[in-house]
């Protein structure tokens, strides 16, 4: 019986903390937009707006910058956890580039994190830092 009821509690306890919101679970079914930073050796490279909406298992976002240009437009499928990258502005349109960006912001909507905070993320290979700041409506 002793064993039954401490075998009960670990698992509860462990689905409990398996099913921890993540960022992408929250946009899925929903709309929302962000303050987006990117930022490469502590200097600003990118910021702007990022407009999300979700579908039944897609989320598509848009980054658009302070002079209303779309610097990016992705799409993530989360059952796969496909990114695809639809639209990117010139100076980011490399090989390279399009790969880091594709995993790290697949990495940022992993994140599990609780509701209206901050999400970071960072890249210390390539010295990447992005962030995602909810905005008040």
């Amino acid at each position: 019986m002793k064993r039954y009821c401490i075998s009960l509690i670990i698992s509860l306890c462990l689905t409990a903390f398996a099913k921890a919101d993540t960022f992408a679970e929250r946009m899925l079914n929903s709309h929302g937009m962000y303050s987006f930073a990117f930022s490469k050796d502590n200097r600003p490279a990118l910021s702007g707006i990022m407009m999300f909406e979700g579908g039944n298992d897609t989320i598509r976002a848009a980054v658009v910058n302070e002079f209303g240009i779309t610097a990016l437009a992705i799409e993530y499928v989360s059952s796969r956890r496909k990114m695809k990258i639809c639209n990117i502005i010139k100076p980011l349109d490399r090989w390279y580039m399009r790969r880091t960006l594709s995993s790290d912001l697949r990495a940022l909507l992993a994140a599990s994190v609780p509701e209206d905070s901050i999400v970071t993320y960072r890249n210390d290979k390539h010295n990447l830092v992005y962030s995602l700041a909810p905005m008040r409506q």
